[in-house]
């Protein structure tokens, strides 16, 4: 008989032994337990005891991360982003008001940053210079953002900026904004 631990964690006698006393001390024969018991009789509990307790343990973790990743899913957890919104001063009092919501229904963001007005204009080719910009939180999933995708030239304006659109309002207070003059 030799005195190795079931699951191979150590030999017994061990000055520490890695798993509990009953398991160090069960004696293997051809590899399998003698009786399928502690045969010190400290410890009532079989190994098909022990191994039933494991299952159930490994079971209840798989049934709590099932659990977590329903509500998780049902919450619709998402990361927020920081966006762009170019505009002009003529518009940020409505904006301020009722939050971005473009009369043709399609609001445009961009994760670029422009610090000049012809720059922004030219990359996301608008039609007239932007004067401001506000930077704010976006939620890619609850706002229902698309892209980003490329701007194609437009206005006789090359394009070539990276581009969000949504046709949800986007509200203005809730989502920390930023408000800059271009240059």
């Amino acid at each position: 008989m030799v005195g190795l631990s079931i699951l191979g964690y150590g030999y017994a006698g061990e000055s520490e032994p890695l798993q509990p006393k009953r398991l160090q001390h069960i004696r293997l024969r051809d590899g399998h337990p003698i009786d399928r018991t502690d045969p010190s009789g400290e410890d009532g509990e079989s190994v098909a005891e022990l191994t039933t307790a494991n299952f159930a343990m490994a079971t209840l973790a798989a049934m709590t991360v099932l659990a977590v990743m329903n509500v998780l899913n049902k919450v619709k957890f998402q990361l927020p982003i920081r966006a762009n919104h170019y505009t002009r001063w003529e518009y940020l009092p409505s904006i301020m008001s009722k939050g971005i919501d473009s009369p043709t229904g399609d609001n445009y963001f961009t994760p670029d940053f422009y610090l000049s007005a012809s720059t922004a204009k030219s990359m996301l080719a608008m039609s007239r210079k932007p004067q401001i910009d506000i930077n704010l939180t976006l939620y890619p999933f609850g706002d229902a953002l698309m892209g980003p995708t490329t701007v194609l030239p437009l206005n006789g304006e090359p394009g070539g900026g990276l581009e969000y659109h949504t046709s949800m309002p986007i509200p203005f207070w809730s989502r920390s904004p930023i408000v800059w003059p271009l240059f």
